[in-house]
């Protein structure tokens, strides 16, 4: 039998739920993380946020709308230091993509890469050295793992990209 626990009040969504029981999500339209058993996470200051993903060190990303009109919603990496303190970075010129359109985060894996999508494409974005990789309209990534094998969509063909030995994304499908 399941046993419900209510991560949030209403209204609210989560999204994604990490290996030690952290969820990702929405409340009021702003971002949040939470434990779903002790309450504890980051609740983002802004308004029109949102959550997509969340890895097992309680790191998350989604996307945020980043000026009054409500047409750039600019993707965002929230990152749990090591003193449980939360720190954000957000913008569409950090992850790739157009100034105008949706960008946002759709996956974090636990070495902190994003993938998601923005209006130049499907991205990846390494912040250890801030650098990303855009792979091209008609791309969208929605997931990555620890090893960066990235999933998603080439022209509505499911496909995955990897690194190859030269360092840069070869896309197989």
């Amino acid at each position: 039998n399941f046993v419900p626990y209510q991560v949030a009040t209403s209204p609210a969504m989560v999204r994604c739920i990490n290996n030690n029981s952290e969820v990702a999500g929405q409340q009021n339209d702003a971002a949040f993380t939470s434990d779903i058993y002790t309450g504890n996470g980051y609740n983002s200051p802004m308004g029109y946020s949102y959550c997509f993903g969340i890895n097992d060190q309680g790191s998350s990303t989604g996307m945020f709308i980043s000026d009054s009109y409500n047409t750039i919603f600019s993707p965002m990496f929230i990152q749990n230091g090591a003193n449980g303190s939360y720190s954000m970075i957000s913008g569409a010129s950090i992850f790739g993509g157009g100034a105008y359109g949706v960008s946002a985060g759709t996956s974090v894996n636990t070495n902190n890469q994003v993938v998601g999508v923005s209006p130049s494409g499907g991205f990846y974005w390494e912040p250890l050295t801030g650098s990303n990789t855009v792979f091209g309209g008609g791309t969208t990534c929605y997931g990555i793992n620890n090893t960066r094998l990235i999933v998603g969509a080439t022209n509505g063909h499911a496909c995955m990209w990897q690194k190859n030995s030269s360092g840069t994304f070869k896309r197989d499908h």
